[in-house]
C-alpha cells in the first residue's frame, strides 16, 4: 500500500498546472496580412514583436509569466488570472471581464462576446492542451495596452494574490 501512495504522489507532482506549449499570438489584418504580436517558445521565453528579438519574460508550467520587474500574469491556485491591474475570472478558454468576455475558440481564434475582434487575433500552434498558456498570453497582451488610468498616472496596482503559485517572484 505505501508504494501505491508514493507512486500516486509522484504522478501528481509530475503533472503540470499549465503546460508550456509554443504559441504565437498573431493579428490577421483586414488587408490580408499577419502580424506577430507575442511568441512563446518551447523553453518558456516570451518575445514581444515590437520589443525586438530578445525574450522579455519567462513562462513556467505553474502558470507564471515573469519579467525583469516581477510577475506579469499568474494563474492563481483558485484558477483566476492575476495581473498588476486586474483579477480576471476564467472558465475553460474564456476570460471574463466586467464589460466583456474573450473566448479562445478551438481553432485558436479569439472572439469577443459573440463577435470576432477587429482584425482577428488568433493563436498559431493552438490546441486544447495550450488553453492555459494562451489565456496567460492573452492576459499579458491586454495588460500591455494602455488605459486612461495608466496614461493619467492613477492606475491602481493590485497586491500579489493571496493564493499565488509563485509568491517568490512577486516584487
Amino acid at each position: 500500500m505505501p508504494c501505491r501512495l508514493v507512486l500516486a504522489a509522484m504522478l501528481l507532482l509530475s503533472c503540470t498546472r499549465c503546460p508550456l506549449v509554443p504559441l504565437k499570438l498573431v493579428l490577421d489584418t483586414p488587408q490580408g496580412g499577419t502580424v506577430e504580436v507575442l511568441a512563446l517558445d518551447a523553453d518558456g521565453n516570451l518575445r514581444v514583436s515590437l520589443s525586438g528579438p530578445d525574450p522579455v519574460a519567462r513562462f513556467d508550467d505553474r502558470g507564471c509569466l515573469t519579467g525583469p520587474d516581477g510577475v506579469w500574469v499568474e494563474q492563481t491556485r483558485s484558477g483566476n488570472l492575476w495581473t498588476q491591474r486586474a483579477l480576471i475570472d476564467v472558465a475553460e478558454c474564456t476570460l471574463s471581464f466586467p464589460d466583456r468576455t474573450l473566448t479562445i475558440l478551438p481553432d485558436g481564434k479569439v472572439q469577443a462576446g459573440d463577435e470576432p475582434l477587429v482584425g482577428l487575433f488568433r493563436f498559431e500552434g493552438y490546441d486544447q492542451r495550450s488553453c492555459c498558456a494562451a489565456r496567460i498570453l492573452l492576459a499579458a497582451f491586454l495588460s500591455m495596452m494602455p488605459s486612461m488610468a495608466v496614461s493619467d498616472g492613477v492606475a491602481p496596482i493590485l497586491p500579489p494574490p493571496g493564493d499565488s503559485v509563485c509568491p517568490e517572484r512577486h516584487r
